[in-house]
């Protein structure tokens, strides 16, 4: 083949190919963007030289980059057997370093040989993020996913930007703590940044790490950092090299990620009297289900007739229903819904349409997950961090601080019930609500925390309190209300939330528990009973009313029960105790409820529960999760939520029992390492 340019003037270049036959083509440079081909790169923006680009450890992929003006055409093709070709591209102004753009497939094009056909017009495979902090060297990677580290490829020739030929490699930083260059949203991580020449030399600290992206933020040392959104996030980091005393920068490539929390459970879980039951996440994205499988809740692909109940842990199953679902990093339990939320931000859901699967082909049950649409119901809902199913309602936070919710009474100022998820809007109605850390749901009313310690409740008050507005609501409040203190001053300084059935807790930073809504068997640990409800948050009594309940680390808000996690590791139970699911030894204490907490008993049955890093409830059962990631379960066992295998005999356990692994029952389930949660506390500022 031979390639002969028949015209080259400024910018503009045109060539006459022959190709191995003797068949002679046409080509020229063309303008990605108008007036594109007089326009000379940028090269003082962390835009690409012109040319192409690989990454030296994965041979046979290579990136094909064309800059004109501040605009970055990238494109990668193959040719199928058919002869015709198949492009993948990506095109947007990069002058900020970055562009984040939809990843258009285009087929059908053109052959090897025939005349011109033009290509089926392009579909977007997902968003495709390319980010550079220099002209040599950057990273590319699909939404999502971790990035590549790509570097200038010059065959062996100089380059006015990059040097002469081999010497095309640049300094690298890597991110070594955590190792697989993934930071959880919203939650400050300890980090080690190895930074190293182009021979591989490293160079040792101190180092210096700037943000170059302004959803991260990084501590200057380079010993500290917090993702604020998912996707490809960029650092520049700064060392000198030994010896020389030269001053070398590279970029740091990091994927921002979903949290992983280990437990689903919430006090929703069973609370249409079948039974409870348990979706876990497991360290390695895996799952374990088991307890009832009413409206196909345990996603086997089964309907409750197929499958009442599974007594020991079994993996979720795809959508397909024909593998387990894998790349998982959280899970939820609502009445009769359920999700899973993956590590990308992608949520799935299946259970009962009750409409809170966020979809409208669904007329019954599905009993595999389906992807939760968008608001404008044209793509599969994205950029999630955490989700949330009540009884009929459901909420997510996104990575942006907004949220959305879909259901019952979403909080978007209208009353009606929405089958995609819609904006919930600020209590002033004139703009959406900004600035959310978390988010929570109980029975047809959801809570969310904002950034500066305020809870903002919504939905229906159930003429309980369930809002903590300050006086019982008749009717259910279409916009969100801040939750008030007795005084009526707003409730502050709060660091989690849980909401039960009926009622919810918030956990303050100084360790106090505060409550509201049902006490009608003493959900709020106030020493008494309130059949209307309490309408404000109140701050809870301790064990036997001796003062506030404070040093605590860690709530949960069950169906009509709660649990406390102590700063040293110790468990409090209180509310109802028909089934044992305060787990304090005892079967039964007179009046089936606790008004004040009670101490969890060990495994044993004596002595207090202790050595563990976070708890669950559910609508009648509860778990902890121990140091040692052994998961332990209480409380009632209608469907087998207790995991306690075989076939069901047990009613019920008042004394914490270590659930059985997938492999039998001689084995108990231990979540290992622990590392891969993030926040087991579950606090989210």
């Amino acid at each position: 083949m031979s390639v002969l340019f028949t015209a080259v003037t400024g910018h503009t270049a045109k060539a006459r190919i022959t190709l191995p036959g003797g068949r002679v083509v046409s080509a020229e440079r063309f303008p990605i963007v108008p007036g594109g081909l007089a326009q000379a790169p940028t090269v003082d923006n962390n835009l690409p030289e012109t040319g192409w680009f690989w990454n030296p450890s994965q041979g046979g992929r290579g990136w094909a980059i064309e800059v004109q003006g501040n605009t970055v055409f990238m494109a990668m093709f193959h040719y199928n057997p058919d002869g015709s070709p198949t492009w993948n591209i990506v095109t947007g102004d990069m002058s900020g370093g970055q562009i984040t753009a939809d990843f258009l497939h285009y087929t059908g094009g053109q052959s090897l040989t025939g005349v011109y056909k033009a290509p089926q017009n392009p579909t977007s495979s997902y968003e495709y993020a390319l980010n550079f902090a220099n002209a040599c060297s950057g990273g590319a990677a699909p939404q999502g996913v971790a990035g590549e580290q790509l570097q200038r490829f010059l065959f062996g020739f100089k380059s006015p930007l990059c040097g002469q030929g081999v010497t095309y490699n640049q300094p690298m930083a890597t991110l070594q703590s955590p190792g697989d260059g993934k930071l959880p949203w919203n939650v400050a991580i300890a980090t080690r940044v190895d930074l190293r020449d182009a021979t591989g030399q490293l160079v040792s600290a101190p180092l210096i790490c700037t943000a170059l992206d302004e959803m991260i933020t990084v501590a200057s040392d380079c010993s500290n950092m917090t993702a604020k959104r998912l996707g490809a996030l960029r650092v520049r980091v700064e060392g000198v090299l030994p010896g020389s005393g030269a001053k070398l920068l590279a970029t740091l490539q990091i994927q921002g990620t979903v949290p992983r929390s280990w437990s689903g459970v919430r006090g929703m879980a069973g609370a249409t009297g079948n039974g409870g039951f348990n979706l876990l996440a497991l360290p390695d994205g895996a799952t374990a289900a088991w307890g009832s499988n009413e409206s196909g809740l345990l996603a086997q692909n089964r309907s409750y007739a197929g499958l009442a109940a599974l007594n020991a842990p079994q993996p979720v199953l795809n959508t397909a229903g024909d593998a387990a679902l894998r790349g998982v990093a959280q899970l939820g339990t609502g009445e009769s819904t359920a999700f899973a939320l993956a590590e990308s931000g992608s949520l799935w859901a299946w259970g009962r349409n009750n409409g809170t699967l966020g979809r409208d082909d669904v007329l019954d049950n599905t009993f595999t997950p389906r992807s939760v649409r968008n608001p404008a119901n044209d793509n599969d809902l994205g950029g999630v961090v955490q989700a949330e199913m009540g009884g009929g309602n459901a909420v997510a936070l996104l990575h942006d601080g907004t949220v959305l919710s879909w259901g019952s009474w979403t909080g978007s100022g209208s009353t009606g019930a929405k089958v995609f998820p819609v904006q919930v809007k600020n209590p002033a109605g004139n703009d959406i609500l900004r600035n959310i850390v978390a988010v929570s749901a109980g029975n047809t009313f959801a809570l969310a925390l904002g950034g500066d310690g305020r809870v903002y409740a919504w939905g229906s008050d159930g003429n309980a309190g369930r809002l903590g507005a300050g006086a019982r609501l008749g009717v259910p409040s279409a916009l969100p209300n801040t939750v008030k203190k007795a005084d009526g001053s707003e409730l502050g300084r709060i660091v989690a939330i849980s909401s039960g059935w009926g009622y919810s807790l918030a956990l303050a930073d100084d360790g106090i528990v505060w409550g509201w809504g049902d006490n009608s068997v003493g959900q709020l640990a106030q020493g008494k009973y309130d059949a209307n409800g309490v309408p404000y948050a109140v701050q809870l009594k301790a064990v036997n009313g001796q003062g506030t309940l404070n040093d605590i680390a860690m709530v949960a808000a069950g169906g009509s029960h709660a649990l406390a996690l102590s700063r040293q590791g110790t468990v409090y139970a209180w509310g109802s105790a028909t089934k044992g699911q305060l787990g304090d030894g005892i079967r039964r204490p007179a009046g089936n409820s606790a008004a004040f907490p009670l101490a969890v008993v060990s495994e044993v049955g004596s002595g207090q529960l202790a050595d563990v890093v976070s708890v669950a409830a559910g609508y009648g059962h509860s778990l902890a999760l121990k140091r040692n990631g052994t998961v332990l379960a209480w409380g009632n066992n209608l469907a087998g939520e207790l995991g306690q295998g075989g076939v069901k005999k047990i009613d019920y356990l008042t004394v914490p029992t270590p659930v059985i692994g997938r492999d039998g029952p001689t084995q108990s389930l231990i979540l290992a390492p622990l590392s891969a949660y993030p926040n087991l506390l579950r606090r989210a500022r």
